[in-house]
């Protein structure tokens, strides 16, 4: 469970990756999980409700970013939903995402 939390917090964070050569995956990764948020974030709330969250899930596992593949692979997307809204109001912002980070 908590290898589970931590990958979450990984992937969304960018903190897969270090060093120069992977620095520059970090970068593209982030800015491909920003662009996958705008994109499934349809009523352009700046938060995704939980379809919209499936939907980003998919989109970074398609793109094969951190544990996206295993989460969406596993059908975990309410319990990663879950995790990721922190303050409890059913949905998922960039705030909380970046929150994740720290």
């Amino acid at each position: 469970m908590h290898k589970f939390c931590f990958l979450i917090v990984a992937a969304v964070s960018g903190l897969i990756c270090s060093g120069s050569a992977q620095g520059e995956h970090h970068e593209k990764a982030a800015t491909l999980l920003r662009s996958n948020f705008l994109s499934v974030d349809v009523d352009q709330s700046g938060t995704l409700d939980k379809k919209e969250f499936k939907e980003f899930v998919i989109a970074n596992s398609k793109a094969d970013i951190g544990p996206f593949p295993m989460i969406d692979a596993g059908n975990m997307h309410e319990r990663a939903f879950l995790r990721m809204d922190s303050n409890g109001d059913g949905q998922v912002g960039m705030d909380e995402l970046r929150a994740r980070r720290r």
